[in-house]
């Protein structure tokens, strides 16, 4: 199956600091962006 057949992806993230603020989330949040962006996907985030 070619991926982009379907155009919604959902997409967990594990934040293992509780919520605190910090670089990585932030990072893997801007990648998952762009990678939705540039592949026209629909990026659920939960």
């Amino acid at each position: 199956m070619n991926w982009k057949d379907k155009t919604a992806v959902r997409v967990a993230i594990l934040d293992l600091y509780e919520g605190a603020e910090n670089q990585g989330m932030r990072c893997i949040r801007e990648i998952l962006n762009q990678f939705g962006e540039m592949n026209e996907l629909d990026l659920h985030r939960e």
